[in-house]
């Protein structure tokens, strides 16, 4: 099953509880399924457009803008559920963590990547050390959920650079 739902690394995933991954892959299906019943919607507008001879008519682009519009709507309902769930399971389960930044899962994750991001920037010059300190950061991954993927290629490329 390929996972597009959320954007995760290999290493998020890892950190996953055995539930929060059931809750991905329910999404994921919720999503492919979605996108199954879209696709024979469109096939069965085109069908009878063809039928009637009208298929040229621009009609078409009309009702598949629409269906499309629909689904996407209906997939970030899914993703939306599914970012929420994950950000409250995230919590640690009576153990405070101890990172090196403050941890408030009650933050959005914008406002978590902003605490993370300015507390690497802050801390470490060498853009070199900073990346690899961040690799090393074991609370990231499950803090900042989708936007630590971005924030570590953001280091990555400063160290390659």
């Amino acid at each position: 099953m390929t996972i597009d739902i959320i954007s995760y690394t290999d290493e998020q995933y890892a950190l996953l509880t055995l539930e929060q991954l059931k809750e991905v892959r329910s999404a994921q299906t919720k999503k492919d399924k979605l996108k199954i019943e879209l696709d024979a919607a469109l096939q069965t507008a085109k069908n009878s457009l063809v039928k009637k001879g009208i298929y040229n008519s621009g009609l078409y682009a009309l009702i598949e803008k629409k269906l499309q519009a629909e689904y996407t709507q209906q997939v970030e309902l899914i993703r939306d559920g599914l970012q929420f769930y994950l950000k409250y399971s995230m919590q640690p389960d009576g153990s405070a963590w101890d990172a090196p930044y403050p941890i408030n899962f009650a933050l959005s994750y914008e406002a978590r990547f902003n605490v993370v991001r300015n507390y690497y920037d802050t801390t470490y010059e060498n853009a070199s050390i900073r990346f690899e300190t961040f690799q090393q950061d074991v609370f990231a991954p499950r803090y900042l959920g989708e936007l630590y993927e971005s924030l570590y290629a953001h280091y990555r490329g400063m160290a390659m650079a």
